[in-house]
Formats: C-alpha cells, structure tokens, sequence
C-alpha cells in the first residue's frame, strides 16, 4: 500500500477518539490476518482501499466498533467477496442500544449470492429476474415446469413477480417464482429492513428469491456456511438493535445480544 494511501487513511479516526478505526485495520499484524484470509483473488490491500471508501462515504460505519468492521472486512476475505456497487456483499451499520455501540454487520447481495453458487462447477447459469405487471409471464410447476418470460417492450409497470433459474451442466434446471406479497413476507421478518432494502429493493427481492432456491443448487462448503450464517444472524437479532436509517427498533426473538 502507498504511502499517500497511508497518510489518507490515517486522518479519517472514531468519534471517540483514540487510534483511528483505519489505522487499526492497516496494522502489520491485521493487514496480515486479512492477507492469509484472502481468497478468490481479493488481496488485503484492495479490501482496505474499500474499507477507505466506505469510510469516506458512510460517516454511520465511522461510528462501528473496530471488531465489528473487522470481522466484516475477515468475511469479506473469507468469501473472496469485495463489498460495494456490484451488489456483491454490503456492510450495514447498526445501533445496539443495550450495549451502547455501533455495529456494523455483514450481508450478501444478491451477486454474491450468485457468485457463490457459481463457484460449484456444477452450475451452467444462475440469474434472478423482475416480473412487471405489463410483461407476457406464465409458469407451471410439476412433472414438466415452464416459465415464460416476454419483458414489455415499454412502460412495463410495477413489479409483480420475481424468479430465479439454475440451469445445470448435466442439462437439467430449477426454477422458483416469488411474487411481491411473498418477499414483502420475509423482509418483515428481516432486522435488515432499512439498508438495502430501502436503498436497492429489487436487488433484496431478488437475493431473496435466489436464497429460496438454495436447497436444489450443489453450493460449496463456503457458500453454504454463508447463506446459514446470514439466515442465522438475519433471525437471532435482539430488541437492542436499532435501524439507524429509520431511527426504528428491532425487534426480535433472542435473549441476549451477540457479540
């Protein structure tokens, strides 16, 4: 990393004070734990020039505690998966009122979710797609499934559906439809209620509709350890969590708080 890089990178410090939230992150000693993570081409260095912009940009994620940006940053690693505009992982700030931080807490997108699965060798193509209400769209489960998608030319309306297709080297395929109702479900049920899914909805719909289609895809080991560790997170939340988008309480199931 260059030296201007490291001039950057260390004026941008916590509110509270104290070492600067990069500063730690570009330590000998954590520069080298994100370096030995690193997989699928995603070097320590590239991960700490976006760990600089979303600094820069989320002035919430300044506030994140030192772990909890880490252990984003180690995911992140881990998965071979760099967070940003492709869509492919986000990291998405959160208060915890009974602890009194803020946490920042890693999400897949719907491309790395895509990503992942296609990892397999298995998988030919995977895709996720918006139905609007002005497309030609027709689908039929049972022992001979079709989909039929014809997008309108011009003015196609509001969504209405959402699918995602698995099509397989072996030549075979798995396909499910979801329609707004049927997302609009599970996002109540999500802590991540703001975030992504106020800022790219469709893209929520779709990562949700691609993740119902999980238990037919053949996902490695990495992909499945991510989407159970999501859905566990995304579950076991607690009333402490705040949504610092909205201002709004999260409320959940769990009896403590994790840390």
């Amino acid at each position: 990393m260059g030296s201007s890089l490291k001039d950057k990178l260390a004026t941008t410090t916590t509110p509270t004070g104290g070492t600067s939230i990069v500063a730690y992150l570009n330590s000998p000693t954590m520069m080298k734990q994100i370096s030995r993570a690193a997989s699928n081409g995603l070097s320590a260095d590239r991960l700490m020039r976006l760990a600089l912009t979303q600094l820069r940009t989320n002035k919430k994620m300044q506030e994140c505690t030192k772990q909890s940006i880490v252990s984003c940053l180690m995911t992140s690693a881990q998965l071979g998966l760099e967070p940003g505009p492709l869509g492919l992982c986000y990291y998405i700030p959160y208060e915890n009122r009974r602890l009194g931080t803020v946490e920042c807490q890693f999400q897949l997108g719907y491309q790395g979710i895509l990503a992942l699965a296609r990892r397999s060798g298995e998988i030919l193509n995977i895709d996720a797609h918006v139905v609007y209400e002005n497309d030609e769209f027709s689908y039929s489960y049972g022992l001979n499934p079709t989909l039929v998608h014809v997008p309108a030319a011009t003015d196609r309306g509001q969504p209405v559906f959402f699918y995602a297709v698995a099509n397989y080297k072996n030549g075979g395929f798995n396909f499910n439809v979801m329609s707004v109702a049927d997302v609009e479900k599970i996002r109540e049920r999500s802590k991540a209620q703001g975030g992504p899914w106020t800022t790219d909805y469709e893209a929520m719909c779709l990562k949700t509709v691609i993740k119902s289609l999980r238990k037919f895809l053949p996902l490695t080991t990495e992909a499945a350890t991510a989407l159970a560790t999501e859905d566990r997170d995304d579950i076991d939340i607690s009333d402490a969590l705040v949504d610092l988008d909205t201002g709004e309480i999260i409320e959940g199931t769990a009896e403590e708080v994790k840390e």
